[in-house]
């Protein structure tokens, strides 16, 4: 099935909408890139991402991680996701997710990919990475976006607590960029914001970036590498504390190196909580 399906906007904006089942996940990567390829064009300005009913992309494919059957295929499979989000963000011009629906798991980090994040103002709407709830961890770029638009701190508590934040919640704390009141006010405000950023960039992409409160080497966050297991202990399952344990590491060690490395970092310890995730339910 297609992950993408498109529409070409009479001004130039593209927009696509995000299919919500978790099959659509195999085909994420060429639709990303078929995306890629009708931005290249003259006469395309921008590109906004929509959901469809309720959701904003597939969550969590957790029967899709069953079936893999070694470590290699599992990095392989998510950096092959990350590579086609990589090339989106980094093409030149503006990409902006229009939340109508919840975000949740993979639809969070197609999302976070995208330049700029705008939610319908409904507290029944949800954000977030719930991956950890399942024994797994975010494998399409969360933690490493997450950690760079945010900060590691406020990363390492979405990434390993899975609670979901509000449209509010999240525009609070600078994940979502603006709220609309419906969805036709939604498109009209995405519109708006690829109008004022024509070479819209990331952060983590400009120069000079810096880690909002350090990178993981900083002497702010010596407590919280040193605290977080501890504390993860007395509050998770202990069925989810190796999940939480793979993420606390993609954090750090993707907090010490480049982007392009952290994503190979999160997908190599997304690999190792799968198999475990595997080994645990087959002695079980």
């Amino acid at each position: 099935m297609r992950a993408l399906h498109f529409e070409d906007g009479a001004d130039g904006v593209l927009v696509a909408c995000l299919a919500a089942e978790p099959a659509a996940l195999e085909a994420l990567p060429a639709d990303l890139d078929a995306a890629v390829r009708r931005l290249a064009a003259p006469d395309a300005r921008g590109l906004i991402l929509t959901g469809t009913g309720r959701a904003f992309g597939p969550g969590v494919d957790v029967d899709r991680c069953a079936r893999w059957t070694s470590a290699a295929q599992a990095f392989e499979t998510t950096m092959a996701r990350k590579a086609a989000l990589r090339r989106l963000e980094c093409q030149g011009k503006p990409v902006v997710a229009a939340i109508t629906g919840d975000a949740l798991g993979v639809g969070l980090e197609v999302a976070l990919a995208c330049h700029a994040r705008l939610a319908v103002d409904d507290a029944a709407l949800a954000l977030g990475l719930p991956d950890v709830s399942l024994g797994l961890i975010a494998g399409s770029g969360g933690s490493v976006r997450l950690s760079r638009l945010l900060g590691i701190r406020r990363a390492l508590s979405i990434c390993t607590t899975a609670a979901p934040m509000t449209p509010r919640d999240a525009a609070a704390c600078g994940l979502v960029d603006g709220l609309a009141p419906d969805a036709g006010a939604l498109l009209v405000a995405a519109r708006a914001w690829i109008a004022a950023h024509p070479t819209a960039q990331q952060p983590w992409d400009r120069k000079g970036f810096v880690f909002p409160g350090g990178d993981a080497r900083s002497p702010a966050l010596a407590a919280l590498w040193s605290v977080a297991p501890a504390a993860a202990a007395l509050q998770v399952p202990a069925a989810r504390l190796a999940a939480v344990d793979h993420a606390l590491s993609a954090l750090f060690e993707g907090g010490l190196v480049d982007v392009d490395t952290a994503f190979a970092v999160e997908s190599r310890q997304f690999a190792a909580c799968v198999m475990e995730r595997r080994a645990h339910e087959r002695g079980s």
